[in-house]
């Protein structure tokens, strides 16, 4: 049976590149592999077998042979490993000895991390590709209960810390935490939203703080802003535009206003109206409320032109 030399795997072939593009724990059978063979085999000037110190694998329960040689280039593939590994969100020191890196593999592969750091890992991954692994194969609080799914969805119109402050929020009253609003966050976006957090770097975020930083950066400055009273003053009746046209304008304005007292738009109203007598009308009766105001220009609507 051939042997891969440890020089083709710390030095890949280019059709063996991509060890970063892989999930960690896919790399599992090719280290196994690798601390399975006779280092002295894959290079004639190693040291012979006799002077080759050994460790015991905690991965493979059996004696490993390497000269000092071999064992410089293999820590240094357990190093690269282990640079992959703290990218999608672990920390594994760079090995110093053989029995420290074969360790701190071993108890990556078993899904705890080195130091005594241990999450729980069912073996499936959630949420989008842009969230680390650490992320993806936490397991959501057992008494989590998803929000449903059909309910409004966030498409870059709304306000986003508002919004995003707010869906964490119904997350955690639902027994999640920010784990479980990661990885569920796909499913409440759409339209250009969901293609935005698709489009991220894969393994980007690491935490709750890097998605709302994103989410935020991302959708400040495209939002939707709501109407303000400058926005109801502009608003004009068009000459030889029916009343109820104009009504119909300025009262979706209206509805997307904030900060906006009713006096002010009530006067904003009033000044967008060309018929003087109807500006006079309204200055009698004094309207105090919308509902008011709105009855009162209806009236002029449904009546004959004069």
């Amino acid at each position: 049976m051939s042997r891969v030399s440890l020089q083709d795997s710390i030095n890949p072939k280019p059709q063996s590149e991509g060890i970063v593009e892989k999930h960690p724990r896919q790399l599992a059978p090719s280290v196994e592999n690798l601390l399975a063979q006779d280092p002295s085999s894959a290079d004639p000037t190693m040291s012979s077998a006799s002077s080759t110190p050994s460790s015991s694998s905690p991965i493979l329960g059996s004696p490993i042979r390497f000269s000092s040689y071999e064992f410089a280039r293999t820590t240094t593939l357990l190093a690269r490993l282990s640079r992959v590994i703290h990218d999608h969100g672990y920390r594994m020191p760079r090995p110093k000895t053989v029995e420290a890196a074969t360790a701190n593999l071993a108890a990556y592969l078993v899904n705890q991390q080195p130091e005594g750091e241990s999450e729980e890992y069912d073996g499936e991954l959630r949420g989008a590709d842009c969230l680390s692994y650490k992320i993806q194969e936490t397991t959501p609080p057992k008494k989590f209960k998803p929000t449903p799914t059909n309910a409004a969805k966030y498409d870059g119109q709304q306000e986003p810390r508002s919004w995003i402050d707010d869906y964490l929020q119904t997350v955690i009253l639902h027994k999640g935490n920010q784990i479980a609003a990661m990885q569920r966050l796909q499913l409440y976006l759409k339209d250009s939203a969901r293609a935005w957090l698709r489009g991220l770097p894969k393994g980007s975020i690491k935490s709750w703080d890097d998605l709302v930083d994103a989410f935020v950066a991302n959708f400040q400055a495209t939002y939707k802003r709501p109407v303000g009273i400058e926005e109801l003053r502009r608003c004009q009746q068009k000459p030889k535009e029916p009343m109820r046209a104009y009504i119909g304008r300025f009262t979706k304005l209206l509805n997307a206003a904030e900060d906006v007292s009713v006096d002010r738009a009530i006067d904003a109203f009033s000044d967008g109206i060309r018929r003087e007598t109807y500006i006079e009308e309204l200055g009698r009766k004094k309207p105090k409320t919308i509902t008011k105001l709105m009855e009162i220009a209806n009236s002029w609507a449904g009546a004959r032109p004069r």
